[in-house]
């Protein structure tokens, strides 16, 4: 088993280098809190990540540009990691520092979030460089029965919409993105309480999408799906 070497983040107002040479940095995991957890809607804790080396040495001079995306849209959340000492090619690290995701003013329900590797045109394969889970904000960090009801999912490459929700009224919008942030389908829908949509993405490539419902201005729902 190779040897976890660990790294320091520093937040980016702090950090005055930069990466100089090719490179191929990402995150492989995201470890805590875990996919598919409930978290508070003011949540200000410690995350973890997973990053690997599949590039050449970064030296300490070195920094790396460490990005939050959240249902697809990049925020303002931004670090860099700069190793402590060379980090070796092949080598990955678990990092952890404390995330303040209250300052977002994340809606209630669910959220995709995507911690990504950013450097432009010096990076050699950017299709390592993200990994994305799902998180249901709530008040407590409690999931509720409600939202619970919703059932969101692909099958034969159709997705399958039911939401159960008293914030939805009137019109709804209906939106499908890819994992580079573009649009893939709209639809608007009329309802109130829940909807059911049927949607046919058989044309589109398999992979994860992100789907998103806002109704009179509120975020009901938003997941990350994987289509197979």
């Amino acid at each position: 088993m190779k040897k976890l070497y660990s790294t320091l983040i520093v937040l980016v107002c702090f950090a005055g280098l930069s990466i100089s040479q090719p490179y191929d940095f990402g995150v492989t995991a995201i470890v805590d809190p875990i996919d598919g957890s409930s978290l508070e809607q003011n949540f200000n804790d410690t995350m973890q990540i997973t990053v690997f080396n599949f590039g050449p040495d970064l030296m300490t001079t070195d920094s790396v540009v460490l990005r939050l995306l959240v249902d697809g849209i990049l925020t303002n959340v931004t670090y860099y990691i700069i190793p402590g000492f060379p980090f070796p090619s092949g080598v990955g690290a678990t990092i952890g520092w404390q995330v303040d995701l209250a300052s977002l003013g994340l809606s209630l329900g669910s959220h995709s979030l995507c911690w990504t590797i950013y450097m432009g045109s010096l990076d050699t394969n950017s299709l390592n460089d993200s990994t994305c889970v799902s998180y249901t904000f709530t008040v407590t960090g409690i999931e509720s029965a409600l939202e619970e009801q919703s059932k969101i999912f692909f099958a034969n490459g159709q997705l399958n919409i039911d939401v159960t929700n008293p914030k939805i009224k009137g019109s709804s919008m209906l939106s499908v993105y890819n994992m580079a942030g573009m649009l893939v389908f709209s639809e608007e829908l009329t309802g109130n309480g829940q909807l059911t949509s049927r949607i046919n993405l058989s044309n589109h490539s398999d992979g994860v999408y992100i789907f998103r419902l806002t109704s009179d201005g509120n975020l009901i729902e938003s997941r990350k799906l994987l289509k197979h």
